[in-house]
């Protein structure tokens, strides 16, 4: 199971001098932004750690390199991640090797090409960093090394569109613009993969785009120039000694290990067609088809698990998510403008998208496999020095940590002090959690016994087999179970409430059975596909996230769904309700903390973390994204508190003394929590009228019982002092 993502627009900057952005390209391992555009324009920037607080001047570095002709567009950027070199090509076929200066930030020219012959349609470096392949729009491929020598040169004899290597560097692949692609390989005749898309479509359509994908080598430690080993660095020699360090500061890359069975090989089709193949030769490959849809970039993530599409689809500009295996993760619309490129950053939590003269940060929020139970945090990750998944609990309170080895971890979910992890395995009686419980025994059925001619009635319900009785048919879902009919009406989430369950699937409807019965009791169309849902303490309210990041509630009644009217929130991608309070509800909007209360919104709060728990008008959150870079030194700093408005308020008031104003306040805006902090003052401060009113509203008995027995022996104190 890949992990699924959110992602939003959070930040537009201005590239200075530039009118056009025609191609971007991120530095994974340094940090720099390449930026390319009209009249030969090129921009070399950084951009600040924690740009938040730097607005008035994002660039942590930024500077132009001047080479391009000013009659040029410059359409390619790639960068030599081993090296540290980039590449730059213009429209007119000019190629600029650049390399960083000796003292300071600054880059200079190293090599410079220009065949004056045709247009260049793609240059890419290979994994390794040893050669870089150029191809023309005539049909001239050129291989070349990092030295600047010509290794190989062919002509195909027709239009080329793209190339990409393969996984070791042996070969080289290269996509005509009449569909077909190729395989040019040194010593032997061009071979053409019978497995291409445009062999098998009656309709052929140029190839965009070709991405491989193999992960970013980690750069070459700079050399001082003059050494005496190391690696020839062209015609200057060796890697130039840096004075800055932070010009060689290395910036996080993520990693994870890679299937042999998971899509490496992205070929992109202007019609709105994408190829997934596990390799070069694969024989099956996945075909995504996306209506009404001109595709013009595709990247894959730095780690491989996301594949991000640049394209209009209606005239629209669209950056689209999927994942390895074609399941569409999400559609981010785009400003209407010229949205040429777009790159990834080297940490996967944010995507760069050159429209007009802009800049714009994409923030990726991944749904990573982790929960939060009984102040531990449960996270699992896949190291890449074994096969299996590494499971993490983590205290908070006594900053305990225990670890499980599990393979395949699909997902992980808590509520209360329980968590639950779901896993797959090819063990045959595997134990998974060592712990002794009574329950009733289930046995999951092998596909030969669903398949089966036997009688006796197994628990599994489809949920398009209903009977008329309401209960999902079992009967007919034994003869489906592994080899049935696939639904194209998949379900997409659930929700269990007290006594009910909820459904929501990919058209839109929502499906409402009851439990445990497994009855349903009605089907209600939701509007668009629910991504994301949650229901309130008394399972009276359902909160939902769509695909889009629209972020709406829901009455839930015996008989039927009703939207609540006139609220609505955009870009949301995370939410919790209140353990006590069935109308109030948490939410992450962009880098935001929102506490939504029935339907009014609270002052947002800044915070880039993730939700674990709202308890008490405290919302805790945890920067996950930063816990999966270094998931075995868990870092307690990234846990942080946030209390509620009312919260604070009500602290003011107590802390100074008016209790009388703070009850009325509490009455206002009634909680168990802010009851509880007026009880503790209330008994602080001798008033046990206040103190009992507040038990009163807690419904606590045992509070009053213990207030009436200090009261009584206060009276016993008073009356001996007066005798």
């Amino acid at each position: 199971m890949e992990i699924k993502c959110f992602i939003y627009l959070s930040k537009k900057l201005t590239v200075p001098f530039t009118r056009e952005l025609r191609c971007v390209s991120w530095n994974q391992n340094r940090g720099f932004v390449c930026a390319g555009g009209v009249d030969g324009s090129v921009r070399l920037f950084k951009l600040h750690p924690d740009s938040d607080k730097n607005m008035n001047n994002p660039f942590y570095m930024n500077s132009a390199l001047e080479g391009h002709g000013p009659n040029s567009n410059v359409e390619i950027a790639q960068w030599n991640e081993y090296y540290q070199k980039l590449t730059t090509s213009d429209d007119s076929g000019m190629i600029i090797v650049w390399s960083p200066n000796q003292h300071d930030n600054s880059w200079y020219e190293e090599m410079v090409n220009n065949r004056n012959k045709s247009t260049i349609m793609d240059m890419k470096w290979s994994p390794d960093g040893q050669k870089v392949s150029i191809v023309y729009e005539d049909g001239q491929v050129i291989v070349g090394s990092v030295e600047g020598n010509r290794i190989w040169a062919k002509d195909v004899s027709t239009g080329l569109a793209a190339c990409a290597f393969n996984v070791d560097s042996s070969l080289l692949l290269v996509g005509l613009m009449d569909g077909e692609f190729k395989v040019p390989m040194i010593c032997i005749e061009s071979m053409e993969l019978e497995t291409a898309l445009a062999t098998k479509d009656a309709k052929k359509d140029t190839i965009i785009s070709m991405e491989y994908f193999v992960p970013p080598m980690f750069s070459k430690d700079p050399e001082p120039r003059g050494a005496g080993e190391g690696l020839s660095f062209g015609a200057e020699g060796f890697l130039p000694s840096v004075l800055k360090l932070d010009t060689f500061e290395k910036n996080h890359i993520a990693r994870s290990p890679i299937s042999p069975s998971r899509p490496r090989l992205a070929i992109a089709f202007q019609n709105g067609v994408i190829q997934l193949m596990r390799n070069e030769m694969d024989s099956q490959p996945i075909i995504i088809r996306e209506r009404n849809t001109v595709i013009r970039k595709c990247h894959w993530s730095p780690d491989g698990s996301v594949l991000a599409v640049g394209a209009k689809v209606n005239a629209l500009n669209v950056l689209l998510l999927f994942s390895p295996t074609g399941e569409k993760y999400q559609a981010l619309p785009m400003p209407d403008k010229n949205f040429n490129c777009f790159t990834w950053k080297g940490d996967g939590l944010a995507i760069g998208c050159g429209v007009d003269n802009s800049f714009f940060l994409a923030t990726v929020r991944p749904r990573y496999k982790w929960a939060y139970c009984n102040h531990t945090v449960v996270y699992a990750y896949a190291p890449l020095d074994i096969s299996e998944n590494i499971v993490t609990f983590f205290e908070t309170k006594m900053n305990e940590k225990h670890e499980k080895i599990l393979p395949d971890v699909i997902n992980i979910e808590s509520h209360g002090e329980y968590c639950i992890i779901a896993n797959l395995t090819a063990e045959i009686s595997g134990p998974v959690i060592p712990r002794a419980t009574g329950f009733d025994a289930y046995k999951q059925p092998t596909k030969q016994e669903m398949n089966g001619e036997e009688g006796a009635p197994l628990p599994v319900h489809h949920i398009d087999q209903t009977r008329e009785n309401g209960r999902p048919s079992t009967s007919a879902a034994r003869h489906n179970f592994g080899g049935g009919a696939k639904q194209s009406d998949n379900i997409k989430s659930i929700a269990l409430g007290n006594n009910f369950l909820l459904i929501s699937r990919e058209q839109g409807t929502l499906y409402r059975y009851n439990l445990p019965t497994v009855t349903l009791q009605y089907r209600t169309p939701l509007g668009y596909t629910a991504e994301k849902m949650s229901l309130n303490c008394s399972s009276t309210r359902l909160a939902v996230i769509s695909t889009n990041n629209i972020f709406k509630l829901f009455d839930i009644r015996d008989n039927g769904t009703q939207v609540v009217p006139s609220f609505e929130k955009k870009d949301i991608w995370d939410m919790k309700w209140d353990n006590d309070k069935e109308d109030t509800i948490a939410i992450m909007e962009k880098s935001r903390l929102l506490v939504v209360q029935g339907t009014t919104a609270a002052d947002p709060v800044p915070n880039h973390g993730y939700i674990c728990s709202f308890r008490d008008l405290t919302v805790r959150t945890i920067q996950m994204q930063y816990v999966m870079q270094n998931p075995k030194d868990f870092d307690r700093g990234l846990i942080a508190d946030i209390e509620v408005k009312t919260l604070r308020k009500a602290k003011e008031l107590l802390d100074a003394g008016k209790i009388s104003e703070a009850n009325v306040f509490i009455e206002q805006n009634s909680h168990p929590m802010l009851w509880k902090l007026l009880a503790k003052m209330a008994m602080a401060k001798l008033d046990f009228r206040m103190a009992e009113h507040a038990f009163v509203k807690l419904r606590d008995y045992l509070g009053i019982c213990f207030l009436k027995r200090l009261e009584s022996i206060q009276v016993s104190l008073l009356s001996k002092k007066l005798c």
